[in-house]
């Protein structure tokens, strides 16, 4: 009769008891849903634990694949109103009446055909929950066709492999965010290999020089004859709309040069030479060109506006400046950048020689030849780029940042939006989620969010992912390094993952302080304590 209370006091329906077998470890109570149910066990289940819900109903046999949230631990007669210590010591005495477990399961998919699919009606209570077996989450988590499946990891806790499908990947585009060291580029790495495994072509836009190593290195050169007037004036920091005069003499000298160098009619032995050879020959040749305007030209340009002298000093300045800063950037006779791509190889732009504008100048201006190729090879007109491009983005945060314009940004968000036509993917990789521009963020259909700590970070995470539900997100601040939640159409269902190793790391890794202190010749601990005891 006791057991019998015991039992109910816990929803349990009496014919169940506790003898549960090996594999279960409790069943469900209450009301369940589609997403969420409540189980109790004698058995002490893990939060982050996998689990099986299995029931037969009217002869169909049923299974969900479900994840522990939540654990708790009760004792039927030592509820919270309980006020009397000696009461509770006693009823302790009693063994008969151990304590239980309840834990609140969110309901990660359900099996049909042997694959999780998205849970469409709630569990039946009362069914059986079982530890997720190996065979069983391998046959769930497979891969259906290899070359379009890449494995990334296993599922957290588990030796099953996880897999994740290389087109929603590549059409729906990716985010990856974590902390500083909590396996961003190793994660990105693991992800190339697979695709370039596959032949894939992949660019990743390298601020610190770490993916060389994985494949075709670029050290950037652009010819400045490929950029545009607003690419220039941008370099230049002249705005249209702030330093207009500025902007229609650039636009004029540019337009005139480029005349000359149609012609082949510039002027030898005079400002600036027939060849070009350089980078900063050709901002030499821009500003004779500006100095060569007209009076009525220069009038025509600037009627009714005073002060024109001061704007064409000005210009001149900021060429100038420009020359010297970034001279070596700019070459007239270098390979369009677009063209130096490897086609089924990882290709990283090594922008660590550039300050932050500069690196700018070079992201955008690459992206935006990147999408009129792609856009060309679309079309099945000739282009560079005849295959799927997926473009890589780290410190993604510095090119798209929240509430500021960019011209990489500008650009980011036209593929994000428009680059599954085209075959061009897009990642963005960053430490500061919260300073990244919402509106590109949202068009990363999936995400590999590993550790984030920062309460804001995981906020704006959220608002920009339809996918990441609360109970994930409360699993970013203990992730290890490695470990990451995955979720978004490339995956079959949002998975807490351990990352696989890389073949070939990015050198993305902490170094040791004290190693590199004791190589360059720093006294040992041991000459330290002899000299100062």
């Amino acid at each position: 009769m006791c057991q019998v209370r015991c039992l109910k006091w816990m929803n349990l329906p009496p014919g169940m008891g506790y003898n549960l077998s090996v594999s279960r470890i409790g069943v469900l109570v209450g009301e369940t849903r589609p997403l969420s149910a409540l189980m109790v066990s004698k058995l002490a289940p893990r939060v982050g634990q996998y689990v099986f819900v299995r029931y037969n109903e009217r002869g169909q046999d049923h299974r969900f694949l479900a994840l522990v949230q939540r654990v708790w631990r009760a004792n039927p007669f030592l509820e919270e109103g309980l006020t009397d210590p000696e009461h509770a010591l006693r009823i302790m005495e009693l063994e008969q009446w151990d304590s239980f477990f309840k834990a609140e399961l969110t309901i990660v998919g359900q099996v049909e055909g042997g694959r999780l699919s998205f849970p469409k009606s709630p569990p039946l209570p009362g069914a059986e929950v079982s530890e997720a077996d190996e065979e069983g989450l391998r046959e769930v988590l497979g891969a259906e066709d290899e070359a379009r499946w890449a494995k990334i990891g296993t599922l957290l806790g588990s030796d099953a492999p996880v897999y994740v499908d290389v087109d929603q990947l590549v059409l729906r585009h990716l985010a990856v965010l974590a902390v500083t060291g909590g396996g961003k580029s190793n994660a990105v790495g693991v992800i190339l290999e697979e695709m370039v495994k596959r032949g894939g072509t992949a660019i990743v836009m390298d601020p610190h020089g770490e993916y060389g190593s994985m494949g075709h290195e670029i050290t950037p050169v652009i010819n400045p004859l490929m950029l545009s007037v607003d690419e220039i004036a941008g370099l230049l920091g002249v705005d249209m709309e702030t330093s207009s005069i500025q902007y229609y003499l650039l636009s004029e000298a540019r337009r005139q040069l480029e005349n000359e160098l149609r012609r082949g009619n510039l002027r030898e032995g005079d400002e600036f030479d027939r060849a070009v050879i350089s980078g900063m020959d050709f901002f030499q040749a821009l500003s004779a060109e500006v100095e060569s305007l007209t009076e009525a030209e220069q009038q025509g340009l600037m009627r009714g506006i005073s002060r024109k002298q001061d704007s064409f000093a000005g210009l001149l300045i900021r060429i100038d400046n420009l020359r010297n800063t970034m001279g070596e950037l700019f070459n007239p006779s270098a390979k369009p950048l677009v063209e130096r791509i490897e086609q089924g190889n990882l290709n990283a732009v090594n922008l660590s020689g550039l300050d932050q504008d500069a690196a700018e100048v070079v992201v955008s201006h690459l992206l935006r030849h990147i999408l009129r190729e792609r856009k060309n090879a679309a079309a099945g007109r000739e282009s560079c780029l005849p295959k799927p491009v997926f473009v890589v983005l780290e410190e993604a945060h510095l090119f798209c940042p929240d509430r500021q314009s960019t011209r990489t940004k500008a650009i980011a968000s036209r593929i994000a939006r428009e680059g599954r036509k085209f075959g061009l993917g897009l990642c963005l990789v960053s430490q500061r989620p919260k300073r990244l521009d919402p509106d590109v963020l949202s068009q990363m259909n999936n995400m590999i969010v590993l550790r984030i700590v920062e309460p804001a970070d995981q906020r704006h995470i959220a608002e920009a992912s339809e996918n990441l539900s609360g109970d994930l997100l409360q699993y970013l601040p203990s992730l290890n390094p490695g470990e990451a939640v995955c979720t978004g159409p490339a995956f079959r269902v949002p998975l807490l993952v351990k990352i696989a190793e890389a073949k070939n790391k990015p050198a993305g890794r902490d170094i040791s302080v004290t190693e590199v202190w004791k190589e360059q010749g720093k006294m040992s601990l041991d000459d330290a304590r002899e000299i100062y005891g």
